[in-house]
Formats: C-alpha cells, structure tokens, sequence
C-alpha cells in the first residue's frame, strides 16, 4: 500500500540506528492493554475494551537482534530476532520514544517460530490441495 509521508524530526541514520542498541539483550517490557495475558481471570483485552486500564508490571525478554534494513523517513524498516512473549508493536513505539519523535508499527512480517521459518511455511493453494487429500 502507499504510505502517506509525514513531516518528522531531522533524525540521523547514525542516531536511528545507535537507538537499537537499547532494544538488545535482555530488557524489560510492559505487556500493552490489549494482550492477552490474564488478570483476575480475564484478559487484558476485555478490560481495554472496557476503556480499563489495569497496572501492567514489567517483563523479561530478549532481543537477540534488532537491525535497521532501511531508512526512509519518516519509514524505518528493521529485523528483530527474540524470544517469545515480545510485544513488536510495543517495541516500535518505545523505540520511536527513544527517538523522541514517536513511533508506531506500520506492517508486520513474522518470518520465524521457533525452528520453522518462512522457506517451511505453504502457500493457501498447497495448504488446499493437503487439505482436500487428508479428507479423502
């Protein structure tokens, strides 16, 4: 899709990418409302839905890799390589804060879980056609 550009900060390539090093390694990371981790035996979602906000304590996770692909203002395009339970919109938008301009995730493409990558994934038709022989 076309992306509308915006005006934005006189932002670096060098400081877009030195931001990243703050998003590697183990970090903490507050779960955003609408997630579904549980609370008093409903998820989080439920009470966003609500217009709630419940206090959200901090997690563990790690990021084994944060890399910028590509730089076009105000777009940044960018891998990141972690462990499970990692929020990547929360990620983008703590990371435009790191900028001091603000950040939100635009698209998104997971290419991996656990040891199964993208090259191990079906197309719809494959998907069909495995579908239409295991019934058979």
């Amino acid at each position: 899709p076309e992306r509308k550009r915006t005006e934005h900060l006189q932002l670096t390539e060098e400081q877009i990418r030195d931001a990243t090093q703050h998003f590697t390694g183990s970090i903490q990371q507050v779960p955003p409302m609408y997630s579904a981790i549980k609370r008093d035996g409903k998820k989080l979602y439920e009470y966003a839905r609500k217009g709630k906000t419940i206090l959200r304590g901090a997690r563990e996770i790690e990021i084994e890799e944060f890399s910028i692909s590509k730089v076009d203002l105000p777009f940044v395009n960018f891998k990141i390589a972690c462990s499970k339970g990692t929020y990547i919109r929360s990620i983008a938008n703590d990371y435009g804060e790191q900028l001091g301009v603000g950040g939100y995730l635009y698209d998104l493409r997971r290419t991996r879980i656990g040891h199964y990558g993208i090259e191990d994934a079906w197309s719809v038709k494959e998907f069909e056609e495995w579908m239409k022989a295991t019934q058979s």
